[in-house]
């Protein structure tokens, strides 16, 4: 996440953290799960719409589980949190307490399981979102284009706003909530343009069994 995002989302977070009401935060979180689904089912819309899903679900069965895939990606984010976060503070304290160097593999390792993490997580919103179960092995190819297309604007948009930083001129105080919407755009085209090449790469498969067939069909003496 650049840093600017972050920012943006940091006194949000320490004020949820420093609430004492009970009841006004369960009602908080509540509506927050109620919006990130309304998010969720637009993603499955994208996907609906990508993959030419013509069926359609109950809307409870849809809410319900859209609401599961927020639930669900709040877990991963909390898991790639420890990963990217603490796991430094962590080889720190190991370092200063045993006196042992961690090696520099260890990070490399770090990030290829954030990936990892984040390629599964894709790989579930593409199986279990969309109104109609698709394909498991099928899905690869967009998911890892999707995490390399957002691994590559993720970095791109942290080095633009480390060295263009602009934008404050032109959203003045808005500038953080707009750069945030930005990043949350930009990972909603990288999971939907995923789903755009697992639809071409299966419509060019469809394709070349529909020729084997006929090529088959042609050399049959019946």
């Amino acid at each position: 996440m650049p840093e600017h995002v972050a920012l943006t989302l940091e006194p949000v977070l320490i004020e949820v953290i420093g609430q004492r009401r009970g009841g006004i935060l369960t009602l908080s979180a509540l509506a927050a799960v109620w919006a990130a689904s309304n998010g969720a089912e637009a993603v499955r819309l994208g996907l609906d719409n990508a993959y030419e899903v013509d069926t359609s679900r109950h809307v409870a069965l849809s809410l319900l589980i859209s609401i599961g895939v927020v639930l669900a990606g709040f877990m991963v984010f909390t898991l790639l949190s420890v990963l990217i976060i603490f796991a430094p503070l962590l080889f720190a304290l190991i370092e200063r307490w045993t006196k042992i160097d961690i090696p520099a593999e260890a990070d490399l390792m770090r990030y290829a399981l954030c990936l990892g993490v984040l390629a599964v997580s894709l790989w579930v919103v593409h199986r279990v979102l969309p109104s109609r179960p698709m394909h498991g092995m099928r899905l690869w190819p967009g998911v890892l284009a999707s995490v390399v297309i957002w691994s590559v604007a993720a970095t791109g948009m942290s080095v633009y706003l480390a060295h263009a930083p602009s934008y404050t001129v032109t959203y003045g105080t808005l500038a953080g909530v707009i750069v945030t919407l930005l990043f949350f755009y930009l990972t909603g085209v990288a999971l939907i343009f995923g789903a755009e090449v697992n639809a071409a790469v299966n419509a060019k498969r469809m394709e070349t069994w529909r020729r084997h067939g006929r090529l088959l069909a042609g050399r049959d003496p019946t």
